[in-house]
């Protein structure tokens, strides 16, 4: 067991931090199931990844802005990565028609037990933040996840209209 001791509590880019393991997310996950069926815990858990991607965008935006379109993907992948959430092996979406994100180690996926998709907190985080980088509204849809014993999760993003 490794623990830094000296410096509590732990900060992540300034802000207070917790490391939350493997066994605790999945027994979040589980019970949110159990107690509000599947369903409606897959819709919280994807309003909660669009929630923290927008919130992701607006944070890193105060600090670093203005920044390109490829440094954001840049930061994107470092901070999730950072955060043990997933990393980003590949990002080809553009301004107006989309594309497709590929992603490694995505926390959901590995715990899921279950063969079918079950990323809805990143498949969120993936819509709160390209529905905040590209100011237009965005689809997202998991076509591939590692729960199904693939070796990546692979999400369609297709750009929608611009806000009213």
């Amino acid at each position: 067991l490794v623990s830094d001791t000296l410096h509590f509590p732990p900060l992540f880019a300034g802000r207070r931090s917790i490391i939350l393991d493997y066994p605790l997310l999945h027994s979040i996950k589980v019970r949110l199931s159990e107690s509000l069926g599947r369903k409606v815990a897959e819709s919280l858990l994807l309003s909660l990844g669009i929630s923290s991607g927008k919130n992701f965008y607006d944070f890193y935006k105060k600090l670093y802005n203005p920044l390109s379109y490829e440094d954001w993907i840049k930061v994107f992948k470092l901070v999730f990565m950072s955060l043990g959430w997933f990393t980003l092996e590949e990002c080809n979406v553009d301004f107006h028609e989309g594309g497709t994100i590929v992603v490694s180690g995505s926390w959901e996926g590995m715990l899921s037990g279950e063969r079918v998709k079950s990323c809805y907190m990143v498949k969120g985080i993936i819509t709160g933040f390209f529905t905040s980088l590209l100011n237009r509204n965005v689809e997202v849809a998991e076509e591939e996840c590692v729960a199904e014993g693939k070796e990546y999760c692979k999400f369609s993003i297709r750009v929608q209209s611009k806000f009213g």
